[in-house]
């Protein structure tokens, strides 16, 4: 049930995937089924399978019977699909190239230069600590995403009685 009070963000970009509803994962398959009905052939869910269109016409595939896996948006000309998958506690997020095929964990939500030859990838989970921060640099190559820049990757536990610095 959707919920005014109790919003909740899928990114810590202000306003990107602001959601109605205080569960994440219903905010994420939520912005899916928008995502399909905007982009109709695209993506599809067949038999447990998540499909996506490649470049070459041909369909990356994955077994994703449960969901675990959301298509949110497509970015930097088309070539990125991003994907946050859902864990039991805590999220990760993943492209994948529509070029090469390849799906690529890149651990936050990726925000790309406006040449789209670099994105950060960024996530923060300060309040429950079931997911990583992180703030990684990542360069768009002909090839597919070259090796990050890690600046920060840590798993943070919050703790009720932890002193303020």
């Amino acid at each position: 049930e959707r919920d005014e009070a109790n919003k909740s963000y899928l990114t810590q970009v202000d306003g990107k995937f602001e959601c109605l509803f205080p569960n994440m994962h219903l905010c994420a398959v939520d912005f899916e089924d928008a995502f399909q009905k905007s982009h109709p052939d695209l993506m599809q869910r067949v038999d447990g399978q998540l499909k996506i269109k490649l470049e070459n016409g041909s369909f990356f595939s994955v077994e994703d019977s449960e969901k675990y896996y959301q298509v949110l948006e497509i970015q930097a000309e088309n070539r990125f699909v991003v994907l946050r998958e859902q864990h039991s506690e805590g999220n990760t997020w993943h492209l994948l190239d529509r070029r090469s095929g390849m799906l690529k964990e890149i651990g936050g939500y990726p925000l790309f230069s406006p040449d789209m030859k670099k994105f950060v990838s960024v996530s923060t989970d300060m309040q429950a600590g079931f997911s990583p921060t992180v703030f990684d640099v990542y360069a768009v190559t002909p090839d597919g995403i070259a090796i990050p820049f890690i600046f920060l990757s840590l798993l943070i536990t919050p703790t009720a009685n932890a002193a303020a610095p």
